[in-house]
Parts: C-alpha cells; sequence; structure tokens
C-alpha cells in the first residue's frame, strides 16, 4: 500500500536534512543521492507496516469526485455526466528544482529497469511512478518517449515473485492511462491489457485494486476500449470483489470502475445484474461518503437503461433509499441522486408515479431555492420528465407550488437552467387538462412560451408552439362553451408581441416550426395587422 502524507512527510525530512548539509558543507551529491533510496527503502517497509493508516490516507489523497450532469431536454436518453472519468494514484509533490534533476536521470531509470538487477528494477520503477503521479505538469510524454517504456512495463507484470515489482509497474501503467486516449492506445496496443485484466485475480489485494483501478481507467476513456475491456469478462470478477467483503479502498475503487463500465451505451447485459443492484443498494446508507456518491453514480447510470431495469429499481424500497438521500448534505451525492429520479420519471407513468410516492417533490423543491447551479439544471429536468405524465401527476407538480418558482428561474436564472425550465412549462401546458391550463395561464405561462419562440433551440420552439397551440384551443374552448370573456388569452399574447414572433417563425428553416406558425397565424389570428419594430424586422 502506499500514502500519500507520508511521501510529503519525507520530502519535508530530506529538505531539512539537504540544507544542513549544505550548511555544513560535508556531503557530496551522490552520498545525498545514496541517503534517499536509503530512506525509500525503509519508507516502503513502513508501507507494508501501516495498511489501514495508507488506505485511509489514500481515500483522503485521491481526486475527489464532483459530479455533474447535464441534460438539455426533458428526454432522458440526453443526460450525460461528468463523473470523474480518470483517476491516477496518489499524487507526489516535488519542487521544481528537484523534478528537473528527476527528468535528467529518467534514461538512468530507464536502463536500471531493462538491466539492473531485481531491486534497481524496483527502485527505478519507483521513481518513473512518483514522476507519473506529479500533481502538476507530470513528465508523461517525456517518459513515453524513452524506448522500450511500455515493453518493459509490461514485462515485469508476468513476474509474480516479485508482487512490489508488479504493483509499481502496473501503478506506472494506470497513470499513463489517466492520459490521453493515445496513451491508453499505447498501452493496449502494447499488448498489457490481458496482463491487467488478469491480475484482478490476484491474492494479492494491492494489486487487485490497481487492476482495477487501470481498468476503470480504461473504460471510462471511450466506448471502444470499454468493450476492449469487457473481452476479459471483468464485471462478474468485480461483482464477486463486492460480495468478498473487500476494504474500503477496495470497494470504492471497484465501485468507480463499474459506473466507468456502465457509462457508455450500449450499456453491457450481464446476468448478475439483480445481485449488482441488491449490493450496491445494500451500500447506500455506508459511512463512507465516498462509497455512497460511487453507489450512487453507479445506481443513476442502471437507471438510464431499458425498461426493465428501470422497472427492478422501482421495487424493494430502492426509490425510498434514494428519496431519503436528497436530503444529504454533499452536493456530489445529491446530483447523481437527482438524475436517478430524473431517469425514473422518464419512464411510464406507473414507475412515475412510484418515484412520487416516494416524496421527491417536497425536497426538490427545496433544492430549487437553495442548490447550486448544476442541481437546478437536473432539478428542472426532473420536473420536465414528470410534467409529460398524467393529469394527476401534473396536479401533482401544480399542487406544490412549482409553477411560479420555475417561471422566475426562467425570468432570472442561467441560460441552461433557464432553457431546462421552458421546457417544464411547456410540457406541462401540453399534457393538462382545461382546469389545469386555466391555473397555469393564471400564473404567467403564456409569457414564458412567447419567450421560447426566441430560442435558437429547434425542439423547444416546436414544444412552445404545440403549448400554445393547445391555449388557444383552450382560448376557443372557454369563449364558446363556458362563456368566458373573448379571447383573453389571444389579447395576452398579442400585447406581449407574441404574434410577431410567431409570424417570425413562418419563415423558420425547419418546415414544421414554419408550417405550424402559419398554421396558428391563420387559424386564430386571421384579423390581426402585423406591425414590426426595426429591431424586430432584424431579428
Amino acid at each position: 500500500m502506499f500514502g500519500n502524507k507520508k511521501e510529503l512527510e519525507k520530502e519535508k525530512y530530506k529538505k531539512q536534512e539537504q540544507e544542513q548539509k549544505k550548511e555544513q558543507g560535508q556531503e557530496k551529491e551522490e552520498e545525498k543521492e545514496q541517503e534517499q533510496e536509503k530512506e525509500q527503502d525503509q519508507e516502503k517497509e513502513q508501507d507494508q507496516e501501516k495498511e489501514q493508516d495508507q488506505e485511509k490516507e489514500k481515500e483522503q489523497d485521491q481526486e475527489g469526485i464532483n459530479n455533474d450532469f447535464c441534460s438539455n431536454s426533458s428526454f432522458k436518453n440526453q443526460s450525460e455526466a461528468d463523473h470523474s472519468k480518470k483517476m491516477i494514484g496518489n499524487v507526489s509533490k516535488m519542487t521544481k528544482e528537484k523534478l528537473e534533476k528527476s527528468i535528467k536521470k529518467i534514461p538512468n531509470y530507464l536502463e536500471k529497469m531493462k538491466n539492473g538487477k531485481l531491486k534497481e528494477k524496483y527502485q527505478a520503477t519507483r521513481k518513473i511512478r512518483i514522476l507519473l503521479s506529479i500533481e502538476k505538469d507530470p513528465p508523461i510524454q517525456i517518459i513515453l518517449k524513452c524506448e522500450g517504456i511500455f515493453a518493459t512495463l509490461d514485462h515485469f507484470l508476468e513476474i509474480d515473485e516479485k508482487p512490489e515489482l508488479q504493483f509499481e509497474a502496473l501503478w506506472c501503467l494506470t497513470n499513463i492511462l489517466s492520459g490521453s486516449t493515445e496513451d491508453v492506445e499505447k498501452v493496449i496496443q502494447t499488448g498489457s491489457l490481458p496482463k491487467i485484466c488478469n491480475l484482478i485475480d490476484s491474492k494479492n489485494v494491492d494489486l487487485q485494486e490497481q487492476s482495477i483501478w487501470a481498468i476503470g481507467n480504461i473504460a471510462g476513456d471511450c466506448l471502444k476500449y470499454r468493450d476492449r475491456v469487457l473481452e476479459h469478462d471483468v464485471i462478474p470478477k468485480m461483482i464477486e470483489i463486492l460480495k468478498s467483503d473487500p476494504t474500503t479502498q477496495l470497494l470504492r475503487c471497484t465501485l468507480w470502475s463499474l459506473v466507468n463500465l456502465f457509462r457508455h451505451k450500449p450499456q453491457p447485459k450481464i446476468s448478475e445484474m439483480s445481485d449488482l443492484i441488491s449490493f450496491v443498494c445494500s451500500h447506500l446508507n455506508n459511512e463512507n461518503t465516498e462509497i455512497v456518491c460511487e453507489s450512487c453514480y453507479l445506481l443513476c447510470y442502471l437507471s438510464d437503461n431499458d425498461h426493465d431495469i428501470i422497472e427492478h429499481l422501482t421495487k424493494n424500497d430502492i426509490c425510498k433509499k434514494m428519496a431519503e438521500l436528497l436530503k444529504h448534505p454533499s452536493r456530489g451525492i445529491r446530483a447523481p441522486t437527482i438524475n436517478f429520479f430524473g431517469n425514473i420519471v422518464a419512464g411510464s407513468t406507473e414507475q412515475t408515479q412510484v418515484a412520487l410516492n416516494c416524496g421527491i417533490l417536497p425536497q426538490l423543491y427545496k433544492l430549487l431555492l437553495t442548490d447550486k447551479v448544476n442541481n437546478r439544471l437536473k432539478i428542472c429536468w426532473c420536473l420536465s420528465n414528470i410534467s409529460t405524465g398524467s393529469p394527476e401527476q401534473i396536479q401533482e407538480v401544480i399542487d406544490h407550488k412549482f409553477v411560479p418558482l420555475i417561471i422566475e428561474i426562467f425570468n432570472k436564472d442561467t441560460y441552461h437552467v433557464r432553457k431546462e425550465s421552458a421546457w417544464v412549462i411547456s410540457n406541462l401546458v401540453y399534457m393538462a387538462n382545461f382546469k389545469q391550463i386555466s391555473y397555469l395561464i393564471n400564473n404567467g405561462v403564456i409569457d414564458v412560451l412567447c419567450g421560447i419562440l426566441i430560442f435558437k433551440e429547434v425542439e423547444l420552439v416546436k414544444s412552445s408552439l404545440e403549448s400554445l397551440e393547445k391555449i388557444f384551443k383552450f382560448d376557443k374552448y372557454a369563449t364558446e362553451i363556458l362563456k368566458m370573456k373573448d379571447n383573453q388569452c389571444i389579447q395576452k399574447i398579442n400585447e406581449i408581441g407574441g404574434i410577431e414572433k410567431i409570424y417570425i417563425l413562418c419563415n423558420n428553416h425547419n418546415q414544421y416550426v414554419a408550417k405550424l406558425s402559419q398554421e396558428i397565424l391563420y387559424t386564430y389570428f386571421p384579423n390581426f395587422e402585423l406591425n414590426f419594430s426595426e429591431d424586430e424586422e432584424e431579428f
């Protein structure tokens, strides 16, 4: 095992020692290097003796998960994650002077890796790994350009009698795999992938964990390389690890890697899906927030799946457990939870009702008032999916006072959040019954729908026109059948310049938008004169 805190303490000690030697003028550069080598060996021994402490440090030092989803319509298939696709091992911190010296020694390290004794191979590989783990601007490309580096690391993976050398080589590859697609391709072309995957079966926990970590980096790069990983049947092996009461760090690493394996579409089909879901759900109340976070992200991706998977997720109190996590203080946990429900309510009416029965609406309302912009975006996306449901479900949205809040968001929030809020209003109007439309009109949705007409997103403009057409039909029904005041909605739209916006859309490049705009004007505004301002003509 390894721990970043210990490496920092070591560097601090070395710096103090070097300053003392410089003042005394007693030591030469070669003696300093030998002393550093001795300290590194001692460091390794201490690492092995304090495994549990180092696991904790590793958890603290690893790159945190800042998980944000982006969605740009009411369709669940358009949700996408920005969950950490790649991770490197514990970062190393090194002074600029020491880094420059170490870079100059890279050819010497590689020579020792190729031709040195076993101990020298290990020490040189460890030095390369430290360079690859530097927090800022690691010299990855300098190392990768060294002739034979990939073949050498690949060979070390086969030396079973020296697991610490295997571990350092695998850690080097893991950090290389956290880089570009080209870097991943070089590792795969060397033939290292089967060896990396085989080390999942290692009895050495460190090697097992590092193998899973490397696999996660490969799978997170792109669909092509995810599929290459799947050829080695890694998911069943990971599920067995989850069942084996793994260490906290191994558990978290396995969950993170599984997230990457299910990130890309089409998602893998596995016979153990029920077991996987059950196990992940059992960790939603884990004391470790990172494990809870990874569990939520895995369920989030699984929920963005076919009907049968969503049906399974709406049973066995899974939604109830996830609903409780909407109250979690960590935004990183709330984000995938909101998206989980966004995917659930994008399913059937029955599946949507399961989510609503868990009481998600009151909590979503609170979060919409207080949460950060990305989560507000997610909540609006979730509400837009609910708004395509039954009249009873639309009434729940109305009863929880969302309409005035969504209109306020449309008028004041960032563009992306406004766009999602526009979908909420447009879907609500289009799916509402006449009684609900009356409420929506009285609360200002006409201004929103007319405001949407100048958006660049064609699908959103289509939806707004369709919703406006439904309001016109309601207006006609209210005038002719209910004997209400003549054409209130039509007059309102005329007052706020909506007719001019519809007229401009008659020449839209999208044929459907143009045709629907023409039909609306012909049917509902045959006698209105269009007076354009100079600015509107330019638009």
